[in-house]
């Protein structure tokens, strides 16, 4: 003060502490909503390596099944029930287990493989043939269908997955299928 007159305030450089809590505070929440998509995309990559394991496994048993049709020649192997199962369950395995028809309409019944591709895969599965009567009605049973359900869990439950299925014709001599 010279003479009772005031001197003017300069504006002052910076920030105020204020001002750098609020940066702060939106830089803080723009970080956490972006660590926030990690979960969320590993949990989207669980699920995406889930469902290959699930239809590698339906596709490798079931085209293993169609290629056991394929060699059935005989029409009444074709038809009998038991021996056409038993013809196309032949040598039916993925890795080292045996697969077997496990019958869709049994709830608690399915079969479990451990190991399937890696050590700690564990494959639930539901598998069963089934006649196919619409909308394609074969009278003579020429037309069946195979049916597998897959969870990828060793508790998983296949009755909740989407069912993979091949349809088998009989193919057999050309005579007996036109006669």
């Amino acid at each position: 003060m010279i003479g009772g007159a005031q001197m003017p305030r300069r504006a002052r450089a910076g920030f105020t502490l204020i001002e750098i809590s609020l940066v702060l505070l939106l830089f803080a929440s723009a970080v956490g909503g972006l660590l926030s998509f990690f979960p969320v995309g590993l949990k989207l990559e669980a699920n995406a390596i889930s469902d290959a394991a699930q239809t590698m496994f339906g596709l490798h048993i079931l085209g293993q099944i169609e290629a056991n049709a394929a060699k059935i020649d005989s029409l009444d192997d074709w038809m009998t029930e038991s021996r056409f199962r038993s013809l196309v369950m032949d040598g039916v395995t993925a890795g080292k287990d045996d697969v077997r028809i496990t019958g869709l309409d049994e709830k608690d019944k399915s079969e479990l493989i451990t190991g399937y591709h890696t050590s700690r895969a564990y494959i639930r599965y539901k598998l069963d043939i089934l006649p196919v009567e619409n909308p394609v009605k074969f009278d003579d049973k020429r037309l069946r269908r195979v049916v597998i359900k897959v969870s990828d869990r060793r508790d998983g439950n296949p009755d909740l997955s989407t069912p993979l299925s091949v349809d088998l014709v009989y193919r057999g001599c050309v005579e007996e299928v036109f006669n």
